[in-house]
Parts: C-alpha cells; sequence; structure tokens
C-alpha cells in the first residue's frame, strides 16, 4: 500500500502531475482532501469539460500553480483521454475515471489510484503530515476501531470527526460501525436533494435512514453543510470559485444563480437557536426522534 500512498503524496507536493483516480462511484471525501490541500499550495482549479480551446492560450507563467479536474465516466471519453495522454505536463492533471470502463485496459502503461484501496495505519502514517494534530486524534481512533478501511470511507469519517468532540465521536463509530461506511453516499445525495428542494426524494432517504445517528451528528452534519452554502456564495460575491468543498455539484453549478448568502446566514442562525431551544427542554435527544434540523425543513420546502 506504501507505493500507492506515495503516488499520492507525490501529486500532493510537487512531484507528479498526473493523478488518475477511478472507483465504482466518485470518491467525494478523498477529491476534497486532495483539492483542499492543493489550495493550501496556491493552487487554482478548473472543470477541463467547461473549457473552450481559447482558454490554453490565455495562461500566464503561473501554468506550474493550475489543476485541471475531469470526469470520465463514458469509454469514448476514456479513449480520447488516453489517446492525447501527456505524462510531462507543467500542470496537475486530476481525473476520476469510471472503474468499469477501464477493466478491459490491458496496457501497464498507465498508474491508476484506486478510490477502494484498503489501508491501515502503516500505510498511512506518511499522510499524517497534512493533517493537523487535532485530527491525527481522530485518525488512531478511526484505527483501532477499523484495521484496515478503504481511503475514501477513512476521508469521510475525517470529514465529520472534526467537528465533534472526542468521546462523541468515539461512541460516534460504535454506533454507525455497521452503517455509516454504507451510508456515505446517501448523505451526499441527502444534502443535493435538499438544495435542489427536491421534496419527495429528499424525505423519502431521510426517513430511510435518519435514526441511524444521533442528533449530534445531524446538527454537525447540517451546519457544515449550511456554513459551505453560505461560504461559496460569499466567496461567489468576490469571483473566488476555489471554495467548492464538500458541496454537491449541483449546487457548485446552479447555487449561485438560485440562492443569496442571507439564505443560508438565517438557516444557520435558526439551527443553532432550534438546537439550544430543544436541548433546553431536555426533547432532542435518539430516543424521542425529534432533531433540531427537522424544525429547518419544514419552513425550506
Amino acid at each position: 500500500m506504501k507505493i500507492e500512498i506515495n503516488k499520492l503524496i507525490s501529486f500532493l507536493n510537487r512531484g507528479n502531475n498526473n493523478l488518475l483516480i477511478i472507483g465504482k462511484n466518485f470518491p467525494f471525501f478523498l477529491i476534497s482532501f486532495i483539492k483542499k490541500n492543493l489550495v493550501k499550495n496556491n493552487f487554482q482549479f478548473f472543470n477541463f469539460s467547461n473549457l473552450n480551446e481559447n482558454f490554453f492560450y490565455n495562461f500566464s507563467e503561473d501554468i506550474k500553480n493550475k489543476c485541471f479536474f475531469e470526469f470520465i465516466y463514458e469509454k469514448d471519453r476514456f479513449d480520447i483521454f488516453i489517446e492525447n495522454f501527456n505524462k510531462n505536463l507543467d500542470y496537475k492533471n486530476l481525473v476520476f475515471i469510471n472503474k468499469e470502463i477501464i477493466k478491459n485496459y490491458k496496457k501497464k502503461d498507465l498508474y491508476f489510484f484506486d478510490s477502494e484501496l484498503l489501508i491501515s495505519f502503516s500505510d498511512f502514517l506518511d499522510l499524517q503530515s497534512f493533517f493537523e494534530d487535532k485530527i491525527k486524534k481522530y485518525i488512531e481512533i478511526i484505527f483501532k476501531k477499523f484495521k484496515f478501511i478503504e481511503i475514501n470511507k477513512l476521508f469521510f469519517l475525517i470529514n465529520y470527526g472534526e467537528f465533534l468532540k472526542i468521546s462523541v465521536f468515539e461512541n460516534f463509530l460504535k454506533t454507525i460501525e455497521n452503517e455509516i461506511l454504507k451510508d456515505q453516499y446517501s448523505l451526499f445525495d441527502l444534502c443535493t436533494y435538499f438544495l435542489k428542494k427536491d421534496k419527495s426524494n429528499f424525505y423519502l432517504l431521510w426517513n430511510s435512514f435518519k435514526e441511524n445517528y444521533e442528533s449530534e451528528f445531524w446538527n454537525s452534519y447540517w451546519l457544515k453543510q449550511f456554513w459551505n452554502a453560505y461560504k461559496f456564495l460569499d466567496e461567489s460575491e468576490k469571483n473566488n470559485f476555489n471554495y467548492k468543498y464538500n458541496l454537491p455539484f449541483w449546487f457548485i453549478k446552479y447555487g449561485k444563480l438560485k440562492f443569496t448568502k442571507d439564505i443560508f446566514e438565517k438557516i444557520l442562525i435558526d439551527l443553532y437557536n432550534q438546537d439550544i431551544f430543544l436541548k433546553t427542554l431536555g426533547l432532542e435527544n435518539i430516543n424521542n426522534k425529534i432533531y433540531a434540523c427537522e424544525k429547518i425543513f419544514l419552513n425550506w420546502f
């Protein structure tokens, strides 16, 4: 596993400029981790499919600080990509490829990073330099619970762990051991349905697994989603489009056209106040099946 981790580290640093990630599902949390660390190193991100031919002629000398991001879900697009592939780039090339379309690719001239790769704590040690000390404690707790874990699922747990106290996070892992790793893509869909105001699909999904988690998790989860939405819209007003972490693709594309940041500022305040209100009354707990966020849902749809 060290080879795979070293490939990732090389890409995050200024070594290898190509990272071709494969998987059955889009590895949202792994990609978010990569983006976040490259942005720290002053990289700009561009969705390759949205660019026109003239774009490449307008580069300034900072081409080495640009990263192009592409999704490949079709065999025809993959064939074109392979035909034009260049290992010696001056900029970074981050690509996600659906695993199904490369299963018949027999050549060994490309390295594919598997987002479903199982890693252990010893494999992960080299990556710890990319995390703050606080997060390292959560990583240790995760690996005490799971001897091996898929790398994207690991980043999923890290993503939410940083919003919980250590003691809450330990209990959280105990209660969701069999559920949360299965539900990670459902959580992503849940947020998408909410932001799109797709009431029918949202409540269908919400009611199917809301009781799997305690109120602390749901409060942290929704606060994070609403804060990211607010922050994205705030940065968009300043023509800064690099802030996209942990947001559904639909919102990144349409959010600034359909919403203002004031909407999410109000939601954040309302969620906080509702949480305090229920805790004061002693009502918000897993047994009573009452969650502060459900008041937000009623006002939203």
